[in-house]
């Protein structure tokens, strides 16, 4: 945090001591957003038996959320076998698990990635802003495992097709 970082991921250790209120103060003075990678810790537990406690981790997790710490969805493959596409489904997922709704989740994954690294209409739906979505069978803002069932994706307006 010295050196002046704007994020921070996994950080989280690998012992059972939680973040402390301090710890949750300087994070939120320095205006940090956290990228927990939560499916990453997870992974680690049955893949290379770290000793790990995730329900601890998604306590703090939601304890950071409720500071109004920016929270992120982000993965970090290819750790553990980790895959760029439905892992961070799963990773949404943990952030529902963790106490955040299905929207603040949704958030996370979208239009919050888009104000903590200044990337202007992305991750947004609005006029006028570039059409990049999926459309989904379900309702994830009420289901978020609805996640998993992609109907078709869209790239700056045109629908992508398996072949493409």
């Amino acid at each position: 945090m010295e050196l002046g970082a704007n994020g921070l991921a996994h950080i989280w250790r690998k012992d059972s001591t939680e973040i402390t209120n301090a710890e949750i103060a300087l994070l939120k003075e320095r205006g940090v957003f956290i990228i927990p990678t939560l499916f990453v810790y997870k992974k680690a537990v049955k893949k290379a038996g770290w000793n790990i406690d995730l329900e601890l981790q998604k306590k703090d997790l939601l304890r950071l959320h409720k500071a109004g710490i920016p929270i992120l969805a982000g993965t970090d493959p290819p750790n553990f076998g980790i895959n760029y596409g439905s892992d961070l489904v799963s990773e949404i997922e943990l952030l529902v698990e963790s106490g955040l709704s299905e929207i603040e989740a949704l958030k996370a994954a979208t239009s919050s990635i888009s104000r903590s690294f200044k990337l202007g209409q992305n991750g947004f739906i609005k006029q006028e802003f570039s059409a990049d979505f999926v459309l989904i069978n379900g309702d994830p803002t009420k289901n978020i495992s609805d996640l998993h069932k992609i109907n078709g994706v869209w790239k700056k307006g045109r629908w992508i097709t398996p072949e493409d």
